[in-house]
């Protein structure tokens, strides 16, 4: 995961894996492993356990790193007995997806202006 996450060059603010209410394995070299979901931080979280299935939480400043994000979070299943054994959770890094929009809209002001 932490290749993965590297070459995203801040797409993602973290991915994680997250098992009984505790990441197990995220894409920061081990940063936020160990952490306890926060019931009202990370409500997502818990309407995952309640609902699987895709979900987002709130635009929010992330526990682990400081940065802002908005977590995307899927459950993983356990088809036999139809229960959430883990969640699977991306962060986006709101800090590059904003610097990303501004360079696009910067270039495409300077496309309609340049001719």
């Amino acid at each position: 995961m932490k290749k993965r996450f590297d070459l995203a060059e801040g797409l993602y603010e973290n991915i994680f894996f997250t098992y009984h209410d505790k990441v197990i394995a995220d894409g920061l070299g081990g940063t936020s492993v160990g952490y306890v979901m926060a019931h009202e931080l990370e409500a997502y979280h818990y309407r995952q356990l309640e609902n699987p299935g895709v979900d987002t939480g709130e635009y929010m400043y992330s526990p682990i790193t400081g940065r802002p994000a908005i977590p995307i979070i899927n459950s993983i299943m356990d088809q036999e007995h139809k229960q959430v054994i883990s969640t699977f959770c991306y962060c986006g890094g709101c800090e590059s997806l904003n610097t990303t929009i501004i360079v696009w809209k910067r270039d495409r002001w300077r496309q309609n202006h340049d001719s």
